[in-house]
Formats: C-alpha cells, structure tokens, sequence
C-alpha cells in the first residue's frame, strides 16, 4: 500500500497565498509571483496533541518482510553458544562450560500514512504498558522524525558460567538458549491541531533577500484543510487523512463558544525483535561403541544467567 504524506507547510502557505492574493489590488496582483516567495508558518501558534487510537498485534506464526529484515511472529528458543565434551577415560570429569554472547533487540516504525511539519515527521510513539517488554531500552517512547521510519536498536550481553560432569566413556553438549519474540504491532496515531489565539501568523519572505515581504493572519486555518471543492487545499486522498472537529463550550457567562480544530490521522506497524530470558541445556549420553555399565543416560536444563 502506497504512503500518504500530507504536508502541512504546503498545505497551510498555499491556501495563505490565495489569501494574500485576494487581499491585495489586482494591479499589484499581477506583478507578484509565488515563486518569487516561500512561506514560514508560525509554528508555535498551534497546539498540537497526539493520542493512541489503536495498538494490536498481529498473528503469530506470520513471515513478515521489513525494511529491516524477515521476521516470523511470535516466541522461540535460539541457540546462542554450544559445546561438545567426550570422557574417555576411566574416571569421571568435570568441565566447565563458559561462554558470553551478545543480542540485539530492536524496534522498527515504518509509516504507512502521515504528515510533515518542515518537511520532517515528528510523531511519539508511547508503547503502552503491556508492550514495554518489546521495546530496546528502558523508555516507552519513540520519537520518529524521517518519513521513511526509524530503528531503535540495544544490546543484550549474556553469560554462561556452568559446571559440567561426564562419567566415564560418556560424552555430553551443552547449550546456551535465549528467547526470542519477533512481534508487529499496527498502530494509528491521532492529532489535534488547534490555534488557541484564535489566529495563525503566515509570513511570506524574498528568496533574493530572505526579509519578509508580507504577512498573513489566518483565523480560519482549518478551511485549509477541506477539498479543492470546498475552497481548501486537499485533494481526494490528502482528504482521507483529515478530519474537522466543531466543539462548543459553554463560558463564564453561558454563552456558547464554537471553536473549529483539525484532526490528522497516522498509520504505521512496529516490528520488534526482542530477547528475554535463558536457560542453559546439558544432555549427556555414552559414546557409540563403548562397553558402558558406570552410568545412565542424564538430560539436564538450568535456568538462569549462571550456575
């Protein structure tokens, strides 16, 4: 499915310009041209607020393609480091398995639908409680700002430090397990944008000299937002990304104030990779042609970073 990008620089200093335009006389109208000029929204002017509309998982079990790599959900076992020992002798043994390894748990935001402001994106993603285990790193919150997605990356180190104990003619393997849980979890962000001031500063500078040669005070920001139909800037898909909310409050003196906010949709998937616990496994069994009557056959599975 292709990305939807709506830009709000764009959206916002066009439908300014064709404020301006109608603004000014028609002699001065013909000699100014757009390309002469670039817009600076003031930014600080809008409230923006980002909420969580919707956070699941998906399926287990599914092979999923990623910018990052392939990934198949859900939970399993990996090995990490293995050891193979042979007793020869007469007497028992006595070995020590040691090893250390490293893993990296990751997290990738891809987008799918969302806006820019200065052309970047800057979206928080707050992963909720009971997904925190998939994020790298101790913080929930993921701060994407390139259209194309960002990875978060940390590395686990693990360790092994086990005593192993192989009767005569006997040999045993031992292995270092970590778990794995690949995940992709969809997810769709909701914002609010709002000019609390009533008004939203559009200044319109010279390329040649970069001075600002006008300004334009839009106390209507949000008719930006409706179709070229209506008289904003949208086209068909940018529209499927937005929504005009009305609300009515009541003030001191009960009477109704109606104020006009816009609501920007963003939809994106989290791929995580993430290690959790591990367990070190040690099977033991004679050797293949060897008369044995000193031991039997021993499985052995220890939990925990050490013995």
């Amino acid at each position: 499915m292709a990305s939807k990008i709506l830009e709000l620089d764009t959206v916002l200093g066009q439908y300014a310009w064709r404020k301006l335009e109608k603004s000014i006389n028609f002699v001065k109208r013909i000699f100014i041209d757009p390309g002469d000029y670039y817009a600076v929204i003031d930014w600080k002017s809008l409230t923006i607020e980002h909420n969580i509309m919707k956070f699941s998982l998906r399926p287990t079990n599914n092979c999923v393609e990623t910018a990052w790599g392939e990934i198949t959900t859900g939970s399993r076992w990996v090995s990490l480091y293995g050891c193979e020992y042979e007793n020869k002798s007469e007497t028992k043994q006595v070995h020590s398995f040691r090893g250390k390894r490293e893993t990296t748990t990751w997290i990738a935001v891809e987008l799918q639908n969302c806006y820019t402001i200065d052309r970047n994106v800057n979206i928080d993603v707050n992963l909720p409680t009971n997904f925190v285990k998939f994020r790298a790193g101790r913080d929930n919150t993921m701060n994407v700002s390139k259209m194309k997605g960002e990875v978060f990356k940390e590395v686990i180190p693990w360790e092994v430090n086990s005593q192993i104990e192989i009767g005569p003619s006997w040999k045993a393997s031992a292995e270092l397990l970590a778990r794995e849980e690949c995940q992709v979890i969809d997810f769709e962000i909701r914002t609010k944008l709002s000019v609390p001031k009533g008004k939203l500063p559009v200044y319109f500078k010279k390329k040649s000299d970069d001075k600002v040669a006008y300004l334009v005070l839009l106390d209507d920001f949000h008719n930006a937002f409706l179709s070229l139909e209506s008289g904003g800037i949208l086209d068909e898909e940018e529209m499927s990304l937005v929504q005009v909310l009305m609300e009515t409050t009541l003030d001191q003196d009960r009477k109704e104030r109606s104020t006009t906010s816009i609501q920007l949709t963003t939809q994106g998937a989290c791929t995580s990779v993430a290690w959790s616990d591990q367990k070190v496994n040690i099977k033991t069994e004679p050797m293949p042609n060897v008369n044995n009557n000193h031991v039997s056959g021993l499985y052995i599975e220890r939990n925990g970073l050490k013995d």
